[in-house]
């Protein structure tokens, strides 16, 4: 066969090679837009597959003691506009302790760790307090349940404690506090490697006010922070206040005042995805009032200026069933008297058909 012969069959098989590839592309085109005029038409299957743990609980936020819709909100983030968050967030389940493990007999053991000796004497099925034989002031209270404990030594009844001078530096006075933790409990591996942060207090038994420095101060709390999970941030209800923390008093006999500890215990090995509320909802939400304003207490705020939104997980000090996300407006505000404040506001970040009343 001759070139001359050969060219009319390769343009004839070139012009079908064509209108194929064109049947193709017209063919995926009609694919899309059909299955996007579906979803339109009767709203797209959600994978429930992936949502494992089924509806879930509230996070524990109370209710605002004032109304977000009555406060002058702004957004005022450096982009001016709301953030893009993922379609999918996991969420964790709390590892729960034994029965065997949270006996009577680990209470005591936990309490003479403290240096508090005694018999434990019943407050109710799941809560025994331990009072010190040796110094009343002294007492450990254990909540079985929960797997956690609160150590008290009653400056009201011993003023004294409070009336030397600090010698401590921030270094210090870390070290101090997890030394104390580590007698009654292994500090845990994402408090260990997360952040701490220093409340300097003047205390008296009228009032309790936040001062800023060792010199000022007549006690010194240390809030231990977990450490970052999955990249995402924890947050807390109290942001005040976490919910492992030890106060320290300057006397060197008795240095410590309390020691808080509730630790819920993430299974980071059982998890299940959840799709998240899109920014913009959780923004209108903010605006209507269905929010939390952690603020410090009676704080009467009048402004919110919004720098910085992001997706976080709530720690409670509360016994928690999982570790889900929340969206956290970030911010400063004005009170009625036109003092700055910190301000954080919550927004349950779990689109609303996967959360219980």
């Amino acid at each position: 066969m001759t070139l001359a012969e050969l060219a009319p069959r390769v343009k004839q098989i070139l012009i079908w090679i064509s209108i194929f590839l064109i049947f193709l592309i017209v063919l995926r085109f009609a694919w899309f837009v059909g299955k996007a005029g579906f979803g339109a038409l009767f709203g797209q299957k959600e994978d429930t597959q992936t949502i494992r743990f089924g509806t879930l609980e509230r996070p524990p936020l109370p209710t605002n003691k004032l109304s977000v819709s009555q406060l002058e909100i702004s957004l005022d983030t450096p982009e001016s506009s709301l953030p893009q968050t993922p379609e999918l967030l996991n969420v964790y389940e709390i590892q729960r302790g034994s029965a065997v493990l949270l006996s009577i007999e680990r209470a005591s053991g936990k309490a003479r760790s403290s240096q508090v000796k005694g018999n434990p004497k019943k407050i109710t099925p799941t809560i025994y307090k331990i009072t010190d034989t040796e110094n009343a002031n002294r007492s450990f209270t254990y909540y079985l349940e929960e797997d956690s404990f609160l150590y008290l030594y009653d400056w009201k009844k011993d003023s004294s404690v409070l009336s030397d001078n600090f010698i401590y530096n921030n270094e210090a006075a870390i070290r101090e506090a997890k030394s104390s933790l580590s007698r009654i409990s292994q500090l845990p591996e994402d408090l260990e490697n997360g952040k701490t942060k220093l409340t300097f207090l003047k205390i008296s038994p009228k009032n309790q006010k936040i001062v800023s420095s060792f010199f000022e101060a007549n006690a010194v709390r240390i809030d231990f922070l977990r450490a970052d999970l999955n990249n995402t941030p924890i947050v807390y209800q109290n942001p005040s206040s976490t919910p492992i923390s030890v106060t320290l008093s300057p006397n060197l006999q008795e240095k410590i005042l309390e020691i808080r500890h509730h630790y819920n215990v993430v299974n980071k090995d059982n998890f299940s995805p959840y799709p998240i509320k899109k920014s913009s909802d959780a923004w209108e939400e903010l605006k209507k009032g269905d929010s939390y304003l952690a603020l410090p207490e009676k704080t009467n705020l009048k402004s919110f200026s919004i720098r910085k939104i992001y997706l976080a997980y709530l720690d409670s000090s509360k016994q928690l069933s999982f570790f889900q996300p929340v969206f956290v407006f970030e911010g400063k505000g004005v009170d009625i008297n036109g003092n700055r404040v910190d301000v954080l506001s919550y927004v349950p970040a779990i689109i609303s058909k996967h959360i219980g009343n």
